[in-house]
């Protein structure tokens, strides 16, 4: 039982417990000691987390020799399973498992001592009989809500003439949740709360976050927390994809190499710029269509992250990188002393494309070979665009015209509607406009 566990091992364990594994499958796969990965099951199966610390769970409060009788009698006459009686007085399943085997009181002298503190108990009104007809009802409660649950619980302790305060304390509930609780027993406004993410996520056919969304709720007048609407979106099942990882962690790293011949990185990752049209990032990704692949071409503003130009083609060749550039002089109109950025993309070491920024007199900058980091602006604004349209459409395919109204489309909305912490919860563009 002295054996030290680290926190990543609990952390997993953590994450197993939630993909639904039990104690015995986990103890073999991470190696542990079943008592221990069995204790923590009881605290999980009770809603209680705090054994995932590198630190040693606190313990409530000392337990008085009338709750230890309590305890014994509660697991002998199965009025409490083990897991409830851990979870409601903060103990481990091996302290309990002792007392139970040994009994209530370890000698005479103690019984003798609680007998007198019973007789006290008695005359102060059965605090020790108030608090296991609390704990019975705690555990007898059908309704496995526990908003529910709890203020049935705190209704029958009040009738055994228990303290509200002791009450709070014993079952670790916050005076201002419970009384809010107590208030709005129904919670009445969390179907609407939820009916209005709902309503927000239907009407953008693009994916949104619990803070975006938190932050267009406030912008609507409501008084909400960006946690509160991530709980929601998670039991409601509308919560933002996860982005997948598409190559290993390290991929990049090994394949990193030297170019001295070529232009050096001139951002050196430092993706942020005082002016618009002085700072550029641009690259090329790829779309998967019914008919073959859609290369999508973009350059972003580092000022506002504003997509400022883009091209799509059905083949990768110079004309989508040369007609992208021919699209960005119509935004801006000159690229004298502009620094564009991008990998090292045969495209973009091309003569024909270094050529081209010469004669606009603008400053290329190249990314380490391999590195995908000196470049991670751009690579997020892929990743984002298809982690919010083209990982919904799943196995299906839609045709290259499908997918290219599908791209203006985004941009269009990621340019004009897409707020952003970043940008202090402005879309790009009304960030250009508040700062010109």
């Amino acid at each position: 039982m002295g054996e030290i566990i680290s926190l990543e091992t609990k952390e997993l364990a953590l994450k197993l417990f939630r993909q639904g594994l039990r104690a015995r499958k986990i103890s073999e796969t991470l190696g542990l000691d079943r008592s221990h990965v069995k204790e923590w099951q009881y605290l999980y199966d009770g809603g209680d987390t705090r054994w995932v610390s590198d630190q040693p769970v606190q313990r409530a409060r000392t337990i008085t020799a009338g709750q230890r009788a309590f305890i014994v009698s509660a697991y002998r006459s199965g009025a409490l399973s083990m897991a409830d009686l851990c979870r409601g007085f903060a103990l481990s399943k091996s302290v309990v498992k002792c007392w139970v085997r040994d009994g209530a009181y370890p000698d005479d002298r103690r019984a003798k001592a609680d007998q007198r503190s019973s007789k006290k108990t008695q005359g102060s009104g059965g605090q020790e009989q108030a608090l296991g007809n609390l704990y019975r009802c705690l555990a007898a409660g059908g309704d496995r809500s526990s908003k529910k649950k709890i203020l049935r619980t705190f209704a029958a302790g009040k009738k055994a003439g228990f303290p509200i305060t002791l009450m709070l304390r014993e079952l670790r509930v916050p005076r201002t949740n419970y009384y809010r609780w107590l208030k709005n027993p129904d919670g009445k406004r969390e179907p609407e709360l939820t009916r209005r993410i709902r309503e927000i996520q239907e009407s953008n056919s693009f994916n949104i976050g619990a803070k975006r969304m938190a932050q267009m709720l406030r912008n609507e007048g409501l008084a909400v927390n960006h946690k509160h609407v991530a709980r929601i979106m998670s039991e409601n099942g509308l919560h933002a994809k996860q982005k997948i990882r598409k190559h290993p962690k390290d991929y990049y790293r090994k394949k990193k190499r030297r170019a001295s011949e070529l232009p050096g990185n001139i951002l050196r990752r430092d993706f942020t710029a005082g002016e618009p049209g002085k700072r550029l990032v641009t690259d090329i990704t790829c779309l998967r269509t019914d008919s073959g692949w859609c290369f999508l071409s973009a350059v972003k503003d580092l000022f506002n992250r504003e997509i400022v130009a883009y091209a799509t083609s059905r083949s990768l060749d110079m004309n989508l990188v040369m007609d992208t550039i021919g699209e960005l002089k119509m935004h801006f109109p000159t690229l004298e002393n502009a620094v564009i950025h991008s990998d090292r993309g045969w495209t973009y070491t091309n003569p024909q494309f270094v050529s081209l920024l010469r004669r606009e007199r603008a400053i290329q900058s190249l990314s380490a070979k391999g590195d995908c980091w000196d470049n991670a602006s751009m690579e997020s604004f892929f990743s984002t665009m298809k982690s919010e349209t083209v990982h919904h459409l799943g196995s299906n395919r839609i045709s290259y015209a499908e997918m290219v109204l599908l791209v203006q489309n985004y941009i269009k909305y990621y340019n004009q509607e897409r707020i952003s912490k970043a940008l202090n919860w402005m879309s790009p563009i009304q960030y250009r406009k508040n700062h010109s």
